[in-house]
């Protein structure tokens, strides 16, 4: 039976959250202060429960990434890492590289997104990856809207069942580390909490 095996990335693979850690590596730590400062109540609203995760994140990335080319998205990508190598965490990641070697199937499953993730998961043999895609213009401009549904909670089952549709046809292990991650975690065969 083949053996497919998700790991969730902020949290699980990594000791804390990227995409707050991305803007401060593009932009700096004082426009992500100062831009956290005009956002203070869209998060506030998200702390009483009147928006959801997906609307916060939203809100954030429009902010401080509309108007920039995607060319340039890819870049910070590629360059962003340096930055996730110094906030792995070592023993998951080992976990990962082991599945890797042994021939399972490894997809990361991450409502952080794409430009960043994939260019870290190639570098250790992992090129599957489902995560929360952003909007591009015609002319290469990303709009600050995303192009999927923020791959969180029940859209990470959507999305591994959207490719990988026969369930009883493969041994399901995951890694997770947040509610984020429960309902995935349900489908699985066996499941590893990080923490």
């Amino acid at each position: 039976m083949t053996e497919i095996v998700v790991f969730d990335f902020d949290g699980t693979l990594t000791r804390k959250d990227s995409f707050i850690d991305f803007i401060a590596f593009v932009h700096g730590r004082l426009r992500l202060f100062v831009g956290m400062m005009l956002n203070v109540h869209w998060i506030a609203a998200y702390f009483f429960h009147i928006i959801s995760n997906e609307k916060l994140k939203q809100l954030l990335f429009e902010f401080f990434f509309r108007g920039m080319t995607h060319e340039a998205f890819c870049q910070y990508g590629i360059a962003f890492v340096s930055r996730i190598n110094q906030i792995i965490r070592p023993d998951i990641v080992a976990q990962m590289k082991h599945h890797v070697a042994v021939g399972h199937t490894v997809i990361i499953i991450s409502a952080s997104i794409r430009e960043w993730l994939l260019p870290w998961c190639e570098q250790l043999g992992v090129s599957e990856v489902l995560s929360t895609e952003v909007e591009v213009s015609a002319d290469g401009i990303l709009t600050g809207r995303f192009s999927t549904r923020n791959c969180y909670g029940p859209e990470k089952v959507a999305r591994l069942l959207a490719i990988k549709p026969h369930r009883t046809d493969y041994k399901l292990t995951v890694y997770g580390d947040s509610r984020g991650d429960r309902e995935i975690m349900e489908l699985a065969d066996e499941k590893y909490w990080v923490g």
